[in-house]
């Protein structure tokens, strides 16, 4: 039986922010997302691959595209991912833009909320109020 949404979050909740990785000493934004979605049973059902970029190298990518470029990447590897969603629900994989202007991907975790790894913070959840919503997908 796969455990509760909420069990899977918990074990994620409060890991640092670590550029690139994928929960060896923390979590990158894409790797967070990635690895959630795996823990839940859906890794599977992911592409992780397009035009040459993946989980191990988008850091790389990041560092010197511009934020359109990576905006533009962003979108498409989650439209290849899941359904259009009308409307959140929990667990859904979003790309948001923040009020500085920088784009990533987060998980709606519920009550108007995503969870992300925030480069300042670590895996938390913040009001998604704070952002722009760019593209929501439902990988099943």
């Amino acid at each position: 039986m796969m455990e509760s949404f909420a069990t899977t979050f918990t074990r994620f909740l409060n890991k640092p922010y670590s550029h690139g990785d994928n929960g060896q000493a923390g979590f990158g934004c894409l790797n967070f997302v990635y690895e959630f979605l795996c823990a839940r049973g859906l890794g599977d059902k992911l592409i992780i691959e397009m035009d040459g970029l993946n989980l191990g190298n988008y850091c790389q990518f990041a560092d010197t595209a511009t934020q359109e470029q990576i905006r533009g990447k962003l979108v498409r590897i989650f439209e290849m991912n899941g359904k259009p969603v009308d409307r959140l629900k929990i667990g859904d994989a979003v790309v948001l833009k923040s009020e500085t202007g920088r784009y990533f991907p987060a998980i709606y975790v519920g009550g108007g909320n995503v969870a992300s790894s925030f480069s300042n913070a670590g895996v938390q959840v913040n009001p998604m109020k704070h952002y722009e919503l760019i593209i929501a997908r439902r990988v099943e």
